[in-house]
């Protein structure tokens, strides 16, 4: 079960950056979350919420399935 929802978790982060290039936050707010949308998201949320996008992307990098890069002295995330 564990595996079935970080690869769920992994596709939804890749579906997120379909329009290109994004910020970890950007991608966070995107992924559709079993707790409800994004919009509705204690501080707390958002933050254990950013941990995991993050993860996951980190995860994506060394995969090979999505890229890093610096625009404007921010980082962002696009799909490889």
């Amino acid at each position: 079960e564990l595996r079935r929802h970080h690869q769920v978790r992994l596709a939804a982060m890749l579906a997120s950056m379909d329009d290109g290039s994004m910020t970890a936050y950007e991608v966070a707010s995107k992924v559709p979350w079993d707790i409800g949308p994004w919009k509705d998201f204690s501080p707390h949320d958002r933050r254990s919420a950013m941990n995991e996008t993050l993860a996951h992307l980190e995860f994506l990098r060394r995969n090979g399935d999505a890229g890093l890069e610096e625009s404007d002295g921010t980082d962002v995330y696009r799909p490889a």
